[in-house]
């Protein structure tokens, strides 16, 4: 096997998520990040863990529960009642947040996640120009920064194939204190 071998000869499109001119589902209802709160919560606390632990950001991704057993060698973690956060074996440093590059062609490339999720751990969520560079394989992909504090700090965009990156997303959402 050649290392083009491992390029699918055409891009798999989106399972959940289409671009045009906003981010949109395909019932055609528009991506809010407020859909999403209980399972960013439970991953921000995977987030404060990390970076308690080793001081470095980490990722993941939010996969419907039929799909956990799609990604060999990852670890599961329960969110709710209809997704999973799966978090591949991955290399993590203070700045940098990276998924091993074999893993990712054989058991993550073209599979069914809904979204790819990392940590800005401290700092702010923005898309970071490492973000841009790298982060290109037409996931929804968001960001959870300020993990310190009580709100969901959340930046996203959906980097599509067809018709290029959308503009980053800013949202603050409010959570119970406590959280």
């Amino acid at each position: 096997m050649t290392f083009a071998d491992l390029f699918p000869g055409e891009l798999v499109k989106n399972p959940y998520w289409v671009l045009s001119g906003r981010i949109q589902g395909m019932n055609g209802m528009d991506f809010k990040p407020t859909d999403f709160t209980n399972e960013l919560i439970e991953i921000r606390k995977w987030f404060r863990d990390v970076y308690r632990t080793a001081r470095t950001e980490a990722q993941c991704f939010i996969v419907e529960r039929q799909y956990a057993d799609e990604f060999p060698g990852a670890h599961v973690h329960e969110l709710s009642d209809k997704y999973v956060m799966v978090t591949p074996p991955q290399t993590n440093t203070t700045t940098l947040t990276s998924i091993d590059e074999l893993w990712w062609q054989e058991h993550g490339f073209n599979k069914p996640i809904v979204a790819r999720v990392h940590s800005h751990h401290i700092y702010d969520a923005y898309q970071s120009p490492t973000d841009y560079e790298h982060l290109n394989a037409g996931l929804l992909e968001i960001v959870i920064g300020r993990i310190d504090h009580k709100e969901l700090h959340v930046a996203y965009w959906l980097d599509d194939h067809k018709t290029g990156r959308n503009k980053v997303t800013k949202v603050v959402i409010p959570v119970e204190q406590g959280v």
